[in-house]
């Protein structure tokens, strides 16, 4: 037995063998997919619905019930295209093929290593083990139930260990990849080969790969089957993205302090830098094996989210009787719209347009104001930056009141540049959140929205809650505008509310569909690499000069500062440090003296939060990945010129770790 296996891996190592099997699974894939389309494609067309034939124009009729009923067909016409743009998307087979392509790369990848006995050796006792927990392990309870909570089945256990041999063998080749690209001859990817060994060795590291693996692994089974299919949905691109960043972005830190601080503590430096090798290819060296561990964790991970969440997508939603079928006489379920126009999408943000005010009436309110702060301040100068600061003001002031409606009074809002939603036919969301009372828990006004060729929709509004709308592409009108009209009361009752609402500035907008949600994803994963890649340059200077223990809490206290400093920035709009009276409270100068320029100058790194883009369905354009490469870009180049010259000057022949 030994001797044919022997036999076998001098075969799969030679050269035609790798040439033959790669061409039979690209031509396995290839063909594979193609009937997997072709199957679908017969599907689109059951799918899709028509408007019915209106009846012939009546001679003599009104040219205004003519045009009315000729604007409602039009309407109705771009309100089943964006319908059909909705159910056509279960006939999409480009995720198949995202995923058999992942799958071709990675056998691609073991087959020119190699490795293809042993991943099939192991394939083949995961299989025996696995496969058959699945299949008949749906009524084996492991755990009682406890408190009417459902057991832990045997076949979950299998579910969860089949994903943890997936991401572990898509980890260990995209390992092995990884070193295979940095195998040049250069003294910076000869450390950075160096990183990715130690990254496997190395336990602070190991620990978090771990964590991450069996974590990625073990949160479907967290997604309970009688949620919404939007709320599953959102609920695991949360924790799958935002989950996955905080992981690998830990171990970055780790990882990247401890391969410096550890070879300077244990001397192994002396051996690299002797060779010889300039500081500027060993610190470059450094953050490029850190990086590329960083990118491996990353893009596993992302695949692992990204087929999981198609394979969501294709469940049946609430009031479906099949994936994209809904139930009764409805087009399209509630549930599989709110998913497909509001999360799985990339969607552009239009607010209302405040009513603007001309210069010469703002230059009028602006000196009525300086007015009267002379009044009570008699020694107050006019600078240009106090008139730009009550400008702020009233513009601040004229939309709050724009937001503002008293009880039983009503507000027009008008959302211009709809264009692209009209053309297109793309379903809309109006969100909306009310303040008012304190936003008592026990209150729940009643409030009436006139959409165009919608009518009045009342609803009952759980106060300081998001909450939306589904609007059509007839509501907007041939210049690209919606025009909306709020009235705080309930106009079918005819009850007023008997107090004032008001939304907050981004507590009204309207939602719609401006990219592919697939290569929202992607863009989403780029800039979440972009920061890594600042963090592995954060923690390779900080260890340049600093101990394990220092460096890594210098290196964590920038990122979290980093991470929260849009939050602080905006607190410290509430925290004064002067009481009423006057009198200055020292204490929390000093404090706002280091919080102020700290939050200031890290929150163009704050402001960059693709995780929350990604689980809202926000649109992340080339633009913000554009700005992203460029700030993040130059603050890594920054860091990379600081620790060349901190590096530079250390002395370590003589360093003792301490």
């Amino acid at each position: 037995m030994w001797a044919w296996i022997g036999r076998l891996d001098r075969l799969q190592r030679s050269f035609w063998f790798k040439v033959i099997a790669s061409a039979a699974l690209l031509l396995g894939s290839v063909i594979g997919v193609a009937l997997y389309a072709a199957g679908r494609s017969g599907r689109e067309t059951q799918l899709t619905m028509t408007v019915p034939e209106e009846p012939a124009a009546v001679p003599g009729e009104d040219p205004a019930l003519a045009a009315s009923r000729q604007a409602l067909r039009e309407a109705r016409e771009r309100v089943l295209r964006g319908l059909n743009s909705v159910v056509g998307r279960g006939a999409d087979w480009t995720a198949v093929a995202v995923g058999t392509g992942v799958a071709v790369v990675l056998a691609l990848i073991i087959v020119w290593m190699g490795l293809g006995l042993t991943y099939l050796g192991l394939a083949l006792i995961a299989g025996l083990a696995v496969v058959p927990m699945i299949l008949w392990g749906g009524r084996i309870v492991l755990t009682r139930s406890q408190q009417g909570a459902p057991g832990v089945l045997l076949r979950d256990l299998g579910t969860f260990l089949a994903g943890v041999v997936a991401l572990t063998a898509s980890f260990t080749a995209a390992l092995q990849a990884l070193r295979l690209l940095l195998s040049g001859p250069w003294p910076a990817l000869a450390i950075a080969r160096n990183v990715v060994q130690e990254a496997v060795r190395m336990k602070v590291s190991l620990v978090f790969i771990i964590l991450l693996i069996f974590g990625m692994a073990a949160l479907p089974e967290l997604l309970h089957e009688g949620t919404p299919l939007r709320y599953r949905v959102q609920t695991f691109l949360q924790y799958g993205a935002g989950g996955t960043f905080w992981l690998v972005a830990i171990m970055t830190l780790f990882l990247a302090v401890g391969s410096v601080a550890f070879e300077q503590r244990d001397r192994v430096i002396w051996q690299t830098m002797s060779k010889p090798v300039a500081p500027w290819q060993y610190v470059l060296g450094k953050w490029l094996g850190v990086v590329g561990v960083a990118g491996v964790l990353l893009v596993v991970s992302a695949s692992g989210v990204f087929l999981f969440t198609e394979y969501l997508r294709n469940q049946p939603a609430h009031g479906e009787v099949a994936p994209y079928v809904a139930a009764g006489n409805l087009a399209v379920s509630e549930d599989r719209l709110a998913l497909e126009s509001q999360v799985l999408a990339a969607r552009r943000v239009v607010r209302p347009t405040v009513p603007g005010v001309d210069q010469e009436a703002m230059r009028q309110l602006v000196e009525e104001r300086i007015a009267r702060s002379r009044q009570t301040e008699p020694d107050l100068r006019d600078t240009p930056d106090l008139r730009a600061r009550l400008r702020d003001e009233i513009d601040t002031e004229r939309l709050q009141q724009h937001l503002t409606i008293e009880g039983g009074r009503s507000e027009t809002f008008v959302f211009e540049g709809l264009e692209p939603a009209a053309r297109a036919a793309l379903p809309m969301t109006l969100r909306y959140k009310i303040n008012s009372s304190g936003n008592d828990p026990q209150l729940f006004p009643r409030v009436t929205f006139y959409i165009p060729n919608g009518g009045a929709v009342v609803r009952e509004v759980a106060l300081g809650h998001a909450m939306t709308i589904p609007l059509s592409a007839g509501a907007v009108d041939e210049h690209g505008r919606v025009t909306l009209t709020v009235i705080n009361g309930d106009v079918h009752a005819d009850t007023p509310n008997p107090y004032t609402i008001n939304f907050p500035p981004d507590g009204l907008e309207i939602y719609f569909a401006a990219g592919s949600y697939r290569a929202n994803f992607v863009r989403v994963m780029l800039v979440l690499w972009l920061k890594l890649s600042v963090l592995a340059m954060l923690g390779v200077v900080a260890a340049t000069f600093l101990s394990f223990p220092v460096a890594s809490l210098v290196a964590f206290g920038i990122f979290l500062m980093a991470e929260s400093a849009r939050f602080l920035w905006n607190s410290l709009e509430f925290y004064a440090s002067t009481e009423t009276s006057g009198e200055v409270i020292w204490w929390r100068v000093l404090v706002r003296a280091v919080a102020v320029p700290v939050s200031g100058g890290l929150r163009f790194y704050a402001d960059l939060r693709p995780s929350r883009d990604l689980v809202e369905g926000r649109l992340l354009g080339w633009e913000t990945v554009g700005y992203a490469v460029g700030t993040l870009g130059g603050l890594t180049l920054l860091l990379l010129g600081a620790g060349v010259l901190i590096f530079r000057r250390r002395e370590l022949a003589i360093y003792s770790g301490q």
